[in-house]
């Protein structure tokens, strides 16, 4: 009993110390993990459910959600600086949330049809 718990661990140590994976048929690789394609998918080194993908590291339903910037937003919902937004209310300039049409200088917003912006941006 002892012998074989040493074979096995020594097999998984060899599998998990080398680039290639063996994997049974129909099956694929993610990360060094064996998955069934069918069920499942790789999204940039992350298995995730099938039509799902990766954002930094986390499944998503695409269906419900998107990836701006490496940010997990709702659908339809971008990201500006970490924070996600509704583009038909906010745009994001340089970096900064604006109310729709306005524009950022020096890190505040502004109306670019009653104000010019000079200076910093």
């Amino acid at each position: 009993m002892a012998r074989s718990l040493i074979i096995i661990i020594a097999i998984i140590i060899c599998v998990k110390d080398t680039a290639a994976v063996l994997c049974d048929k129909n099956y694929l690789s993610c990360s060094g993990r064996c998955y069934d394609p069918s069920r499942n998918t790789c999204s940039s080194g992350v298995l995730c459910d099938k039509n799902y993908l990766s954002c930094s590291g986390r499944c998503y339903d695409t269906s419900r959600n998107t990836c701006s910037s490496g940010v997990l937003c709702d659908k339809n919902y971008l990201s500006c600086s970490g924070r996600c937004y509704d583009t038909s209310r906010n745009t994001c300039s340089s970096g900064v949330l604006c109310d729709k049409n306005y524009l950022s200088c020096d890190g505040r917003c502004y109306d670019p049809s009653r104000n010019t912006c000079s200076g910093r941006k």
